[in-house]
């Protein structure tokens, strides 16, 4: 590298450090605190008990909201107990430590330049900017899974099964998934000890299902096992539990339009070209591995559950989890050496999806399409018509944007801006080449009319 190039070469951490902070710190103090369904009774039960009224009998696991207690207490003595003023930020937070102990762990096992990236598509181009606006509990789940089989690779096996069961516990139907990943570790390192580890979140959950509801087997979910309903204009919107027909369910989570995996983490259309380099594999491309594993067994069991779409929500509410492997899929690709120009163009638009999701996730709004469209068929038009996804929101349906989130956009647009432009030179290369080469090509051509 040349004299005049150092600087440059320096400043680029600090570049795309900066971008990860600034995100985070817009997510914390500009993005709106929104209250929904699910992460409202996560929320009060929290509160329930730290107010000294013991457990309740809902549902959702209270594994991941014990961990935001410390910000309940904060509220509490800063006065802003009401507001929930810092606990509606926990998901924020969480995905900050997470990034931290991330970088932590690999910090001498892979490159930090890709790590950084990495962190960067998470925080700019994910699916997380709109988890971070609510309280429910698919973050802790997903990014202690993510971290759980980080920490695997690298021979630290009880802190990634404890990171996996703290995941699961909170999640239970995410036990399936985790089994694959004990299949795939106990094959890999050839000790059958680790399929013994889907048995401590487990245990966790009966524990959990004993205190709140006085039965080891009691999950909360009667009421969605119960006889099915009448077929309505959907054939299979009566049916209940695990009963949805297996394909039809995989195909509505990877390609319908209002839920599709595929189109809110774009990365993983880079999947069948992905190409690991010489050498030995990474700690984070032996993770990618398990957590692939991992997104298999979430879609798997979920394709079966009768509410696969997770109901009201932007976009695919149960599979946070799947930014993580297409982030890294991406950060992959725009290393890639020795693509051609329609190589390079698929990983540009592959880019500027995620930087769009990313964006989405910042400013829309339930109740951006009209409640008339979402009412009509079991709400099918949301889940499938392209018109009614909320990816394709403000192109259809008049949107109010709020002057205050106009940063966290420009940081998407800077964030894919930047990763961008090593490939859009290469493109401009390519395309300079590939036009004097047509060029050549036709004076040398004996044209007639």
């Amino acid at each position: 590298m040349s004299p005049g190039t150092q600087p440059p070469a320096r400043a680029v951490p600090w570049v795309e450090w900066g971008l990860v902070v600034a995100a985070l710190l817009g997510h914390l103090l500009l993005a709106p605190r929104l209250a929904l369904s699910d992460d409202i009774v996560r929320r009060n039960s929290l509160v329930h008990l730290l107010s000294g009224q013991g457990l309740d009998d809902q549902r959702y696991s209270l594994v991941g909201p014990l961990f935001a207690a410390p910000l309940h207490l904060m509220d509490r003595a800063l006065g802003t107990v009401h507001e929930h003023a810092l606990l509606l930020r926990y998901n924020t937070l969480l995905l900050a430590l997470a990034c931290l102990a991330l970088v932590w762990l690999v910090r001498a096992r892979e490159d930090a330049g890709r790590t950084r990236r990495f962190v960067l598509l998470l925080v700019a181009c994910s699916m997380f900017p709109q988890h971070n606006l609510y309280f429910y509990g698919e973050p802790f789940s997903a990014l202690t899974a993510m971290l759980g089989m980080v920490a695997l690779p690298l021979g630290r096996h009880v802190l990634g099964w404890g990171l996996l069961t703290l995941g699961v516990a909170n999640t239970p139907a995410l036990l399936p998934a985790m089994g694959l990943v004990a299949l795939a570790t106990s094959w890999q390192e050839r000790r059958l000890r680790h399929l013994v580890a889907p048995l401590a979140p487990l245990l966790l959950i009966f524990v959990e299902n004993l205190a709140r509801r006085g039965n080891l087997l009691s999950f909360g979910y009667d009421e969605a096992f119960g006889a099915p309903g009448r077929p309505q204009v959907m054939p299979y919107s009566h049916v209940v539990g695990f009963d949805y027909p297996l394909l039809l369910g995989l195909a509505g989570l990877l390609l319908s339009f209002g839920r599709g995996v595929l189109f809110y983490a774009p990365g993983l259309w880079l999947l069948p070209a992905q190409k690991n380099g010489p050498g030995i594999a990474t700690v984070l491309e032996r993770a990618s591995f398990l957590w692939l594993l991992f997104l298999l067994g979430m879609l798997l069991t979920y394709a079966k559950w009768h509410q696969w779409h997770g109901a009201v929500f932007w976009g695919p509410r149960f599979f946070l989890f799947a930014s993580v492997p297409a982030s890294w899929l991406l950060v992959r690709r725009l290393e890639a050496k020795g693509l051609g120009p329609g190589g390079n163009f698929l990983t540009g638009l592959v880019l500027a999806a995620s930087a769009w999701v990313g964006a989405n996730a910042v400013f829309y709004r339930l109740g951006d399409v009209p409640h008339s469209v979402c009412r009509w068929a079991e709400g099918s038009a949301c889940i499938y018509a392209p018109e009614a996804s909320p990816l394709a929101v403000p192109f259809v349906f008049s949107k109010r944007w709020e002057p205050e989130l106009w940063p966290l956009l420009g940081l998407c647009a800077a964030t894919a801006l930047w990763l961008a432009t090593p490939l859009l030179r290469t493109l401009a290369v390519q395309t300079r080449e590939a036009a004097s080469g047509w060029v050549r090509r036709a004076q040398e051509g004996d044209w007639r009319v």
